[in-house]
């Protein structure tokens, strides 16, 4: 009865050899070795399993070395596609960065992916020159990382003149060579973005405050979360005496870094500029005497009514198309209907009155 069985196992375990031996020689190594497996199991000294064992091995170490290949030029490929459609395409840079930092460092590749990514994306022009570099040490005909060094190359030289110019007060100069490097149409919303700061803070230093706002503008609409433009343009509106758009500038910066103590000090010191600020002349912003209330209170209110109508439609955003005087604009608007929401009411505006009688006495 036990050779019965013993047989029987036997003729199990050869089928299974043979099938495992068919399965290997058509390329399906992972069945191949799930039935090598429990033949192991059931007769570890089964004649070839050995021999056999090991040639699967050598099959399964070519088959991963082919993957790896195929592998490795899908991705190379993939990334050539990627470079050649990069202009301002976030998600391409987040799947660029995520290549490079999964893959191998010694790959031109993968390293010029990485550079792509932290020039385009974070706006490192030194840190990406350097993987350029090292790209090129790789391959030193590699087209597109020569390509990226040149460009590189010129966007650091530019901005290393204009911050030269910049430290010497020579506004002219600093203004020049941060305008060329804009010129280079680099295909980074964050190199274009610094560049745009850097001009509002050589028109600043010229007190050519409007203009330097409008730089800020322009770094904003590049990079929504550029905290130095916001500071900039902070300290532009500080100038001219606007503290509310300061503050507002602030406000957003501290949400997109809660940690940035500099941003609170600025903050601070802005409101405290805004509560040492001149009283705003709501008579003049509307045109309205001072003293027409105290005979006929409801002419005065129809007469503030009418000038709230006339100067809102001269001052509405949609007249104008530039973003800069539309921004005014509204500002312009906002004021009129604070002058209006204070004066309309008489206990805030007996309030504002003995405020403005002791600032504008007659």
């Amino acid at each position: 009865m036990v050779k019965l069985e013993e047989m029987i196992k036997n003729k199990q375990i050869k089928n299974m050899f043979k099938k495992a031996t068919a399965l290997m020689e058509e390329g399906k190594l992972k069945e191949a070795r799930e039935l090598f497996e429990k033949i192991q199991e059931q007769d570890s000294n089964y004649a070839s399993l050995k021999d056999f064992m090991e040639k699967l091995n050598e099959l399964e170490a070519e088959e991963k070395k082919r993957e790896e290949e195929r592998k490795k030029k899908e991705q190379a490929e993939l990334i050539q596609n990627m470079l050649k459609n990069l202009k301002d395409n976030e998600g391409i840079l987040k799947l660029l960065k995520e290549i490079a930092e999964e893959g191998s460092d010694t790959d031109e590749k993968l390293v010029l992916a990485k550079a792509y990514s932290i020039c385009y994306s974070e706006g490192k022009i030194e840190e990406s020159l350097e993987l350029v570099k090292k790209a090129l040490f790789i391959r030193s005909d590699y087209e597109d990382a020569v390509v990226l060094f040149k460009y590189l190359t010129n966007v650091k030289e530019l901005k290393d003149k204009g911050k030269e110019a910049f430290t010497r007060g020579s506004w002219k100069d600093a203004k020049k060579y941060y305008e060329e490097a804009l010129e280079l149409d680099l295909q980074s919303k964050y190199l274009n973005s610094l560049f745009y700061t850097n001009i509002a803070s050589v028109l600043m230093k010229e007190e050519k405050v409007d203009e330097a706002i409008k730089a800020c503008n322009m770094s904003l609409k590049l990079n929504p979360k550029w905290i130095t433009a916001y500071k900039k343009r902070a300290k532009c509106f500080v100038m001219i005496h606007e503290y509310d758009d300061a503050t507002r500038d602030l406000n957003i910066a501290i949400k997109i870094d809660p940690n940035d103590e500099s941003l609170k000090k600025q903050l601070q010191v802005t409101q405290n500029f805004s509560e040492q600020a001149p009283l705003v002349n709501y008579y003049q912003i509307l045109g309205i005497d001072r003293h027409m209330s105290i005979p006929d209170e409801e002419k005065f209110k129809m007469s503030i009514n009418k000038k709230v109508r006339k100067l809102k439609s001269k001052w509405h955003p949609d007249r104008h198309e530039d973003e800069h005087k539309k921004l005014k604009a509204e500002k312009m608007c906002h004021k009129i209907d604070e002058a209006a929401d204070i004066l309309l009411n008489q206990a805030s505006r007996y309030d504002y009155n003995e405020k403005y009688d002791k600032q504008f006495p007659t």
